[in-house]
């Protein structure tokens, strides 16, 4: 798991580090000098498992936190060089098999409704 600790003011990530679920911040603070560093009450931290954001990590060039939904953003470099903030695309992913899936049985169940009008 990675951990990391964003800035609550503009949600930029200023500390990562690899952790397992059951380590706290108290244990945290009396380890790691950039936490020791910054006022209590100024950052907060997500922990996310490494394989759910591998590919987000791999071809992102920058994450941050939106503060208003507490999930990571990924930065990409578009096409003419700008940069463009998405959610995860494993995210996406998801959401879309997840659609995909509803709309697979919505048409079975159409296709069973129309077999019985014997069209």
């Amino acid at each position: 798991m990675i951990r990391y600790y964003y800035d609550l003011t503009d949600g930029s990530i200023f500390f990562e580090t690899n952790c397992n679920s059951d380590r706290t911040l108290e244990q945290d603070l009396e380890v790691f000098k950039p936490l020791q560093e910054r006022v209590k009450g100024t950052y907060s931290y997500i922990d996310k498992e490494y394989e759910d954001i591998k590919f987000d990590l791999e071809n992102s060039v920058g994450v941050s936190v939106d503060l208003d939904t507490g999930n990571l953003i990924f930065e990409h470099k578009g096409e003419n060089g700008d940069t463009i903030i998405q959610d995860p695309i494993t995210e996406k992913i998801t959401r879309l098999e997840a659609k995909t899936e509803l709309q697979e049985q919505a048409l079975a169940e159409l296709t069973m409704y129309i077999s019985t009008l014997g069209i």
